[in-house]
């Protein structure tokens, strides 16, 4: 595995690559990073030239952009990763947090991506969507946070969190709907990207 940054226009992106083929970018859930892929990358890496993604904000890469949409700078962020590193044309897995800056990605540059996979797609409606946003701008991403030797910041930044998610609870689609969006996106996107 070989680890690189990729320079955009929003900043450096740190990346893992390992393998040949056609590119296969892999985008981590919050507040992880691309590391969450290293025991999966040897797996994929026969079959496809593997990028896992430290996203803006998370692991080795330049802090997250302070917009209003978040998710729509991370979207095009990706799309300028393709272009630093000359990807014409990509397959696109998102986990979590990752699967929603992946439909973003999708929704606005279909013609970049060879297949789509979102898998724990985060169905908001647009008041949980500005609650996620808002907590993301508030702690401008995972690589602002300080730690403790003793580990006390973790009940901090839980806190935190657990506060700016109150009064969320039932804004999200229900699970079982949740499964046939996904189902219904993922027919739609590889029909489109053959």
């Amino acid at each position: 595995m070989r680890d690189g940054y990729a320079d955009t226009p929003k900043g450096q992106v740190h990346y893992v690559t390992e393998g040949e083929g056609e590119p296969l970018v892999l985008l981590h859930k919050s507040p992880r990073s691309a590391r969450m892929y290293r025991r999966v990358i040897p797996l994929l890496s026969p079959h496809y030239k593997v990028c896992a993604l430290d996203m803006l904000g998370y692991g080795y890469s330049h802090p997250s952009p302070k917009v209003d949409d978040v998710l729509l700078a991370l979207a095009e962020n990706i799309v300028e990763v393709f272009d630093a590193l000359e990807i014409e044309k990509a397959h696109l897995f998102g986990l979590h947090t990752g699967a929603a800056v992946a439909a973003e990605t999708a929704a606005g540059w279909p013609d970049r991506l060879a297949s789509l996979t979102l898998f724990s797609f985060p169905i908001l409606d647009d008041e949980a969507r500005e609650i996620m946003q808002k907590v993301h701008r508030s702690y401008g991403g995972y690589k602002t946070w300080g730690s403790e030797g003793d580990g006390t910041h973790l009940g901090v930044y839980t806190g935190r969190w657990r506060n700016a998610h109150a009064g969320s609870r039932g804004k999200l689609v229900e699970p079982r709907h949740g499964a046939r969006l996904l189902r219904c996106w993922s027919v739609v996107s590889t029909s489109e990207a053959a």
